[in-house]
């Protein structure tokens, strides 16, 4: 009987043992879990921050980007996690909220097919944003533009680019020509120029080291009021960059992050001037 009791209490302190260790394991496991979950995040927010305080630098210094409003994807790697990242001159693309607050439902639908021929452009979604214009309820990510899309697709990877190349949805509608592709800028400047005049001030603005824009449009052979439009609607610097972050993980699908600065101007209750401490800028972060 002894023996027997014996028996019983060494199975139970042994199931026990098991337990414990088999929730210490799982305990442990969740534990590097957060602290690698906490590392990476922090490492994402520290790149973002970086990209886009130097996004202007990163760009010029990237010889593929002189041509492209996205510059190259870049590796780097943190807390043993290897991050592509992917800085943009949003600027330097062609803003598809400003075109329909200006033009047509089918003038937008136009442009996004000119531009990413491969997407399946997202109709309803476009309706509704341009009923919903200036309430704050317009677009406001680049998933609502296109039909069944993911973020490779959006933001493309090192072997391919993404529909996000020509098309942003941020900035102050002017076009920044130092990092803008032709076709971009034929689109950009329909109603002011014809494309021939369009691609004569892109080709001209490319062939010229250190063009100064204001020459450049009077060589052009077009009215003085086209060439005062343009002066408004054509930039050679940007007040708005975006960073891509992408991490493949364990998983399937990469963790993705997104994130875009723009400036914006405080105005007084009279909303005419901005405020004395001037411009602000403002960040949207979007996560998949």
């Amino acid at each position: 009987m002894v023996l027997l009791l014996t028996l019983v209490i060494l199975a139970l302190v042994s199931s026990w043992l098991t337990i414990m260790v088999s929730r210490s394991a799982r305990i442990q496991l969740s534990a590097q879990s957060a602290q690698r979950e906490l590392q990476s995040r922090w490492a994402q927010q520290s790149l973002q921050r970086v990209c886009l305080l130097h996004a202007k630098e990163i760009l010029d210094t990237d010889t593929d980007s002189k041509s492209e409003s996205a510059g190259s994807w870049l590796n780097v790697s943190i807390a043993q996690n290897d991050y592509q990242v992917c800085v943009s001159d949003e600027q330097s693309k062609y803003n598809i909220a400003t075109r329909l607050g200006s033009g047509t439902l089918e003038e937008a639908a136009s442009v996004l097919r000119g531009l990413v021929p491969d997407g399946r452009v997202n109709l309803a979604e476009l309706r509704r944003a341009q009923l919903h214009q200036g309430s704050g309820a317009g677009l406001s990510t680049y998933d609502q533009l296109w039909l069944e899309i993911d973020p490779e697709s959006i933001f493309g990877s090192q072997i391919s680019p993404g529909y996000f190349q020509g098309i942003t949805l941020w900035g102050d509608g002017r076009l920044n020509l130092e990092h803008a592709t032709e076709a971009v800028c034929v689109q950009a400047m329909r109603g002011i120029l014809t494309s021939s005049e369009a691609r004569q001030l892109y080709r001209e603005y490319r062939a010229t080291p250190d063009a100064n824009l204001d020459t450049i449009l009077v060589s052009l052979d077009i009215p003085k009021d086209t060439k005062d439009k343009l002066s408004e609607q054509v930039v050679t610097e940007s007040s708005c960059y975006s960073v891509v972050i992408r991490l493949d993980t364990e998983d399937t699908n990469p963790d993705w992050r997104f994130a875009v600065q723009w400036m914006i101007e405080d105005k007084n209750q009279g909303g005419q001037r901005p405020q004395p401490d001037g411009p602000r800028k403002r960040v949207r972060v979007q996560l998949w």
